[in-house]
């Protein structure tokens, strides 16, 4: 591989062998666009102290939210704000499962076996009911949005994979929605505090009327105010738009 091709597109998933081929074809000159977010939650500042080294970009749109271009506006857009919260439903396949139980009705495992059949949850479905998905998102947000150091440990996550029926009868009693929150906030002295984890949200609030697949990001910034980006966080389709235009930037430093 080493220097013979400009850019490689890595969509396989899993840490490894997708780190040490990313690291090859970085250190042999070549541009690569990624949407392989655990790897990048894991070892993503590695690999950016790397691609620096070797003068390469590391593109990743693609990892969050897919074709809703999140990354862009809270590293670039926001450029000039200061970023003091984010929240969001940032995993479409257990919206999906929580927005079948709370909509139609379908008992919990019930939806859960629908998503899986439906090809929503991801081949280890613990990766999406555990939270880790969503952990490895907001992860990459923080990063993108504060710098520094923002590891995958930090976040506290409590994923779905325990709730029963009676969690969602009793939110439904009490006029409430779950959803599976993913949230990081700039503390004082400029730390960040991330977590995962379901919460019963009131029918007003704009996480609680996420339907389906579809995923919602609300941003707090200083000058800015409160921004909201909606739309599709997964699926082929969207997930390939957001590859294609990672693979346009990589070509254009390629052709500079």
């Amino acid at each position: 591989m080493v220097g013979a091709v400009d850019v490689v597109v890595e969509v396989m998933g899993g840490i490894e062998p997708a780190r040490g081929l990313l690291e090859e074809a970085m250190a042999g000159g070549a541009q690569v666009v990624t949407a392989n977010k655990q790897l990048l939650a894991r070892h993503g500042d590695d690999l950016h102290a790397l691609a620096a080294k070797h003068g390469v970009g590391l593109d990743h749109e693609a990892a969050v939210r897919a074709a809703v271009p999140v990354l862009s506006v809270v590293r670039e857009a926001l450029a000039g704000d200061e970023i003091t919260a984010l929240r969001g439903v940032v995993n479409g396949s257990t919206n999906y499962v929580l927005d079948l139980v709370a909509t139609q009705g379908v008992p919990f495992e019930a939806a859960v076996r629908q998503a899986g059949e439906l090809g929503y949850l991801e081949a280890d479905p613990s990766e999406d009911l555990d939270g880790l998905d969503a952990a490895a998102k907001i992860v990459l947000l923080a990063r993108a949005a504060w710098g520094g150091t923002v590891r995958l440990e930090d976040v506290d996550i409590t994923g779905i994979g325990g709730l029963t029926d009676e969690d969602f009868a009793r939110a439904a009693r009490s006029g409430t929605v779950v959803k599976l929150v993913a949230s990081a906030r700039r503390e004082a002295g400029g730390r960040a505090s991330l977590s995962v984890r379901p919460e019963a949200l009131p029918a007003d609030d704009p996480l609680a009327r996420v339907r389906g697949g579809t995923n919602v990001l609300v941003l707090t910034a200083e000058s800015a105010g409160e921004l909201r980006l909606e739309g599709p966080g997964a699926g082929g389709d969207a997930t390939a738009s957001a590859v294609l235009a990672d693979l346009l930037r990589a070509a254009g430093r390629v052709r500079r």
